[in-house]
C-alpha cells in the first residue's frame, strides 16, 4: 500500500515511469548482500544498463569498505552495469559525473514537488549531502581484463523515507533522508525510474564526448574537496 511508510516496490510500476523501458533489465531482489557484489560477479554475461535494485542490503557497501545502512522499504539501493569506452585514466570521472546528476535530479525533482530551492553538495569525491547530513552514496567499482575496462558496476544508496527515529543512534547526527528534509513520503519507484531517465538520456552525450566539462560542473556543487 503506497500510504504506509514502507512497502515493498513492484517491478511493473517501476517499468511504467521509465522513458524507455526498452533499454533496462531490471532485477529487483527482496535481499542481497550487496548490489554491487551482485552484479559486479555477474556482469561479464550481462548487457549494458542491467540494474539490480534490493529491498534491503545486509552488508551494503560504502567506500573504503565502510558499510552502507540499508533497511527494507526506505531507500533506493541499487547498481547499474554500464560499458563505457574510457581509457583507464578517464574512469575517474565518470564516478564524479554519476553523482553530480544524481544531486542534479534530487534538486530538479524536489523543487518541482515542493516549489522550494533544494540544494545538494557533494562531499569528495561522490557523496551527496544536504544540510551537513549525508543523503545519498555512491560507489563505482571496474572490471578489467588484460588492462582493458570490461564494466563498470555505479552502485547508489538513496535514503528515502526514513525518519530520524528509523537510522541507528549512532548515524542519528549524520545521515538524512528525502522526508527528513521535505516533510515527503516519496514514490520510490518514481524516483528511480527518474534516476534511470536522467543519467541514461544524458549518457550518451557526456561519455565519451564531453568528459572535459565534469570537473567544472562537479566544483559547482563540491564540499570539502580533499577532505
Amino acid at each position: 500500500m503506497r500510504d504506509k511508510d514502507h512497502y515493498a516496490m513492484e517491478l511493473g510500476a517501476i517499468h511504467q515511469f521509465l522513458a524507455t523501458p526498452e533499454r533496462f533489465q531490471i532485477r529487483l531482489i527482496d535481499k542481497l548482500p550487496s548490489t554491487n557484489l551482485y552484479l559486479y560477479e555477474k556482469g561479464k554475461k550481462l548487457p549494458e544498463w542491467t540494474v539490480v535494485v534490493a529491498e534491503e542490503q545486509t552488508r551494503g557497501k560504502g567506500r573504503q569498505n565502510r558499510n552502507w545502512y540499508s533497511p527494507p522499504g526506505v531507500g533506493l539501493w541499487f547498481s547499474i552495469l554500464l560499458r563505457p569506452k574510457l581509457k583507464v585514466s578517464q574512469i575517474g570521472l565518470l564516478n564524479l559525473w554519476i553523482a553530480y546528476s544524481v544531486a542534479q535530479y534530487i534538486e530538479s525533482v524536489v523543487q518541482f514537488e515542493t516549489g522550494k530551492t533544494f540544494q545538494c553538495g557533494l562531499k569528495w569525491p561522490n557523496d551527496i549531502w544536504v544540510d551537513n547530513r549525508k543523503l545519498c552514496g555512491i560507489l563505482l567499482e571496474s572490471s578489467f581484463s588484460n588492462n582493458q575496462l570490461q564494466y563498470i558496476v555505479a552502485g547508489i544508496g538513496l535514503n528515502i523515507n526514513q525518519t530520524q527515529d528509523d537510522f541507528p543512534a549512532e548515524l542519528q547526527n549524520t545521515a538524512t533522508s528525502l522526508r527528513i528534509e521535505t516533510g515527503i513520503k516519496w514514490n520510490r519507484e518514481k524516483l528511480l525510474a527518474g534516476i534511470l531517465n536522467f543519467i541514461s538520456e544524458r549518457y550518451q552525450e557526456i561519455i565519451p564526448h564531453r568528459l572535459h566539462d565534469i570537473v567544472d560542473w562537479y566544483m559547482e556543487k563540491a564540499l570539502f574537496v580533499g577532505k
